[in-house]
């Protein structure tokens, strides 16, 4: 888990715009004094909270501020290892739910559980998103773990961790786990697990808060009333709608099989009500209680007109639970064997016992399927898993490798950028020496392509900017924070909450103040897009990044080994250097 972990932090990139200008760019601006700001940001509105980037400021903090040779090479590493945190997180918090879910329905399920979580393209991605609901998903896998085993305090308190720090709406998520900690324990024990741990977060929140945004501020509330009781004409549907179809396909391509089988759930219990016994009633009602958060999620979010695919990974735990109790379930019940797990006791035996005092939970039966029919029906059944297992981890492999190789290039272009063209913030090669001078500012243009900037940990150093020119887009762009000790608290000019374009947001002339021009080059581009004139572009560097639009279904989503190439478009995503502004040395 944590070799995939790693690689996922190194060699994926970043898929949403949200991710930079809402969190890293932030981050930037804590650790380094300078970065990008999004309206959420502006005191004036205040929903974002710093508490959130708390712990990833001391990280990214420590290796800014360690002996390292060249000051981009620290950028790049502080947001590598922020990244790798996350990992590290992600890793735990799967291992600890592979091991609850071996302990509450058996060897079986959890292994195929562990292939599911290792090998998922939506977990490889999500577990190492700087976004709330990343984390989000951290915590509800290790609420989940906490949960089946009996560990109602931890399972709570990770419950308050998750909508309070996180993302405010996940706590839909516990409410099977409210309801079964009441049923179990009563109102009392869970109001007294949950409350005092719930007002010492909104403290520290508030208190975050209020500093930074220079006035009072509950950014957890500033949210949730938005969303919930948005203003005419702004919300969240604004920026787009769709329909439940947008979240079948995501979970396709994100989970292909394991989709398939989560989907199969609400089936096995419509035919267990039908009184075919699949299950015996502890066992459906173990279910009932453990599988239940994915669907009540899925329900929810179907229903929103504003649809994401970060918005499902909070559910990715539960959902590959899901997916593999009933891909357990149903090749067992094909194949004439008893389903066997760890139900909720009815009496107290022998077992491990909660630290709070909670009921205790029975250590598991045996884990060795009977069957009512012959060996060949066992072997059948270890031959059908194992074929779910290879489906499973061929698509996952063909949709990672193409989620990495098609659309990576903005990674490259920025890395080769500040390396090797600003080489690593000395200044430009091959230029005259006033641009090496270190109050020089050198601006990195964006049109189109502004929403795939991976962040100002990309650029190596205060003097390189990246700015924005007009193109097909026409909404609200980010802006720098103020640079000065109150810079968090200041009021950015023309930021809104209805995604009204700000005309100060673009540079002027920027075909004489932009020294590059970032862009992936299409065959219909609108060529006034690009600022700098024809006879002064100079391309330095190129890698190929796949158009979505000019390519065909499903090879843009997988990867298929001497078949794929014929179907896709690879456009060239450029670094292009402005003679111009920056002429090479004469």
């Amino acid at each position: 888990v944590l070799f995939t972990r790693i690689a996922a932090a190194i060699l994926s990139g970043i898929a949403d715009c949200d991710e930079t200008y809402n969190y890293w760019e932030p981050l930037h601006y804590l650790v380094y004094g300078y970065g990008l700001e999004v309206w959420e940001y502006s005191p004036k509105f205040g929903l974002r909270s710093y508490a959130f980037l708390a712990p990833f400021f001391g990280i990214s903090s420590l290796i800014a501020r360690s002996s390292v040779p060249l000051d981009y090479d620290a950028r790049v590493l502080s947001f590598f290892a922020v990244r790798i945190f996350l990992a590290v997180m992600s890793t735990a918090a799967d291992l600890y739910l592979y091991d609850s879910t071996v302990w509450r329905f058996g060897k079986s399920p959890a292994r195929l559980l562990l292939v599911f979580l290792v090998a998922a393209p939506g977990t490889f991605r999500a577990s190492v998103e700087l976004l709330p609901s990343s984390f989000s998903m951290i915590c509800f896998s290790a609420l989940a773990a906490s949960w089946m085993v009996g560990e109602y305090k931890r399972a709570i308190g990770l419950l308050a961790l998750a909508s309070l720090l996180g993302w405010p709406y996940t706590v839909v998520i516990g409410i099977p786990l409210a309801a079964h900690v009441v049923y179990r324990n009563g109102i009392t024990f869970f109001l007294s697990a949950g409350i005092p741990f719930g007002c010492l977060l909104l403290l520290v929140i508030g208190a975050f808060d209020t500093y930074y945004y220079g006035k009072p501020t509950l950014s957890t509330l500033n949210q949730i009333k938005y969303n919930v009781f948005p203003v005419k004409g702004a919300g969240s549907e604004i920026f787009g709608v769709d329909d439940w179809t947008y979240y079948a396909l995501n979970l396709v391509l994100n989970f292909n099989v394991a989709s398939v089988f989560a989907s199969l759930s609400p089936g096995l219990w419509i035919l267990q009500s039908l009184g075919l016994k699949i299950w015996s009633l502890p066992q459906a009602v173990s279910r009932a209680i453990f599988l239940s958060p994915c669907w009540i999620w899925l329900l929810i979010f179907c229903s929103v007109p504003h649809k994401d695919e970060r918005f499902l990974a909070p559910i990715y735990p539960f959902l590959l639970l899901t997916a593999a109790v009933s891909l357990n379930d149903t090749l067992q019940y094909a194949c004439g064997i008893d389903i066997v797990d760890t139900p909720e006791p009815a009496a107290k035996t022998k077992s491990t016992s909660s630290s709070d005092g909670t009921d205790e939970i029975p250590a598991p039966t045996t884990n060795i399927a009977r069957s009512r029919r012959s060996a060949h029906w066992r072997y059948a059944y270890i031959a059908m898993s194992f074929a779910a297992v290879v489906v499973f981890g061929a698509l996952s492999i063909s949709r990672t490798y193409a989620v990495v190789d098609y659309f990576n290039a903005p990674f490259k272009v920025f890395q080769y950028l500040s390396r090797h063209e600003l080489r690593g913030g000395l200044g430009p090669r091959t230029s005259q020496s006033v641009f090496a001078n270190a109050d020089v500012e050198l601006n990195v243009c964006v049109g189109k392509e502004w929403y795939r900037f991976p962040s100002s940990f990309f650029l190596p150093g205060r003097r390189f900017r990246l700015r924005f020119t007009r193109s097909t887009h026409s909404g609200l762009l980010p802006k720098y924070f103020a640079e000065d000790e109150n810079g968090t608290r200041t009021e950015p000019e023309g930021m809104n909450m209805f995604n009204k374009e700000d005309p100060t947001q673009y540079l002027e002339n920027p075909h004489l103040h932009c020294h590059y021009f970032i862009d992936l080059q299409l065959p219909d581009d609108n060529p006034n897009e690009n600022p700098i004139p024809v006879e002064d572009r100079m391309i330095l560097f190129r890698q190929e990044f796949v158009s979505v639009e000019r390519s065909r279904q499903p090879f843009r989503s997988f990867y298929i080994p001497w078949v794929s190439e014929a179907y896709i478009y690879r456009a060239p995503y450029l670094v292009i250097r402005n003679l111009k502004a920056l002429p090479l040395t004469s």
